[in-house]
């Protein structure tokens, strides 16, 4: 009789220890984030010359909790009892605006027919599940500083290329939307794509 209770008890002590439930937030606000602006796109681009006070209203409330998405991946972050792994996927999901955008910019490049959306939940579901697997504590305390750098080099180096690309582009738009346009079919001609 006892060893039916305690059992169960076990269980769940074991499922408590394993899963981090609120560490999985920043990922649930990281999904949410393309649906949030496709909600926000759905009230403005429907609208008349001038919204109603109510679509305004729904706007404005749709983008401030995508706004929160960084945020709150911050407030999580900050928990005295989030470890390593925890603390680092909400970090992730600090970025996920900017994520989203170049994922959807990938997409653009590669043609591919799947939705945005699909890809972008497909990859946080897996970081979530990754984040979560049983790992050795102890190892995972380990920092494996020399080949983290050369990978923060690298993405330094791929992203400081991307936003140079990117704000040099825009800059071309305030010369006209004719060079602008040029300069960017230019370069998807250069990378032949």
């Amino acid at each position: 009789m006892m060893e039916a209770l305690v059992r169960p008890q076990n269980r769940r002590s074991l499922l408590e220890k394993r899963f981090d439930y609120l560490a999985l937030v920043p990922a649930a606000a990281a999904i949410c984030y393309p649906f949030l602006l496709n909600a926000f796109h759905a009230i403005v681009g429907t609208q008349a010359v001038s919204p109603p006070p109510l679509a305004i209203a729904s706007a404005t409330f749709i983008l401030v909790i995508a706004f929160v998405v960084p945020f709150l991946g911050i407030a999580l972050a900050c928990r005295p009892t989030s470890n390593p792994g925890s603390r680092r996927f909400a970090y992730a999901s600090v970025v996920s605006p900017t994520l989203y955008v170049f994922l959807g910019v990938v997409q653009i490049l590669i043609k591919s027919p799947i939705p945005d959306e699909v890809v972008w939940c497909a990859i946080w579901l897996a970081i979530a599940i990754w984040s979560q697997s049983a790992r050795d504590p102890v190892a995972a305390a380990e920092p494996a500083v020399g080949s983290w750098r050369v990978v923060h080099g690298v993405t330094a180096a791929v992203l400081s290329l991307y936003v140079v690309f990117h704000l040099t582009n825009h800059l071309f738009g305030l010369v006209g939307p004719g060079t602008h346009a040029a300069i960017a079919q230019a370069v998807v001609e250069a990378l032949g794509l």
